[in-house]
């Protein structure tokens, strides 16, 4: 088995990245992404895992810098209105290269950054990650508070992000419309190699998984135009985009969603809804209003991480 088989293999059946990182790395190990970002997350049961990814960088001949480490929390049970959480693990940022070349860009972004100058780090970025010209060109315009009010309503802007991720699930950008044709044949690729590369991985990702379940409203996203918080950009809401936490464990797990909607639910409301998931994504339909949890509250616990 060649040096690069055993990346690819790695990157399909190690447990410390989750489905978007675990895409994001396949494409990497396969010559398709110059350059990633990536979250790996060590527990207990993994504690090789990082030397492990580092010895198959070094042997790619791959550049890359880590982070000094962080903990992670999960939440632990969820009991009348108390969500629970429990510290989990220590996580690490990867930034990957596949050249000096990219690594270089990459300094020069965060140059770009620390000197303000955010459209041009943006643009740098859009070259480091392979990402269309198009798509950067739009998504610069979209910091602008007044190109998104002039452009979207509240409910517009958050819907279409919802719909682009579930109909191009195989690239890590925005693609500037649902017709860009470099975002489409992006995708098209992806898909092709991680088919190819990740058999398991792809047959996993390619199954249907519909579920009834309650969610509970944690919190509405508002977006401001100022640090303090006064003026929303837009003033006049028609929809609410919620942060939605799922009442009972999902494979093992208690699962987070994002939902749209024309109607505003408020925190604490309980909602019946379906999901249904499929190459990472999920769609969710509110099926009814359930109950109302009344002083929702998070309980955490925080520690200093150590370097495993």
């Amino acid at each position: 088995m060649d040096k690069k088989r055993r990346f690819l293999d790695f990157a399909e059946d190690t447990p410390a990245l989750d489905t978007a990182a675990r895409m994001r790395l396949l494409l990497f190990a396969a010559g398709l992404k110059p350059a990633t970002y990536l979250q790996f997350r060590i527990t207990p049961t993994t504690l090789d895992e990082r030397r492990h990814f580092q010895f198959h960088l070094q042997e790619n001949n791959c550049l890359f810098s880590v982070s000094h480490p962080k903990s992670f929390e999960q939440i632990a049970r969820i009991h009348k209105n108390i969500i629970e959480w429990e510290m989990a693990g220590t996580w690490y940022g990867f930034d990957v290269f596949s050249s000096k070349k990219q690594k270089k860009l990459f300094e020069n972004y965060l140059s770009e950054i620390k000197r303000g100058r955010q459209t041009a780090a943006h643009k740098i970025a859009g070259k480091l990650y392979g990402y269309p010209a198009c798509c950067v060109r739009e998504f610069i315009r979209e910091q602008e508070e007044k190109y998104l009010e002039k452009k979207y309503s509240y409910y517009e802007y958050f819907s279409r992000r919802e719909k682009l991720m579930r109909k191009f699930p195989f690239i890590s950008h925005t693609p500037c419309s649902a017709a860009c044709a470099l975002s489409r044949a992006m995708n098209t690729r992806n898909r092709a190699a991680i088919r190819k590369h990740a058999p398991k991985f792809f047959k996993t990702l390619q199954q249907v998984q519909k579920v009834k379940l309650d969610v509970v409203v944690d919190s509405i996203t508002q977006w401001y135009s100022d640090l303090n918080h006064k003026r929303p950009i837009w003033l006049c809401k028609d929809g609410a985009h919620h942060h939605l936490i799922a009442l009972k464990k999902i494979n093992g797990k208690y699962y987070f969603f994002t939902d749209t909607s024309t109607c505003r639910y408020e925190r604490g409301t309980v909602l019946s809804v379906t999901l249904r998931r499929q190459f990472g994504q999920s769609d969710l339909s509110i099926d009814r209003i359930k109950r109302f949890i009344t002083a929702l509250e998070h309980h955490r616990q925080f520690v200093v991480p150590k370097d495993i």
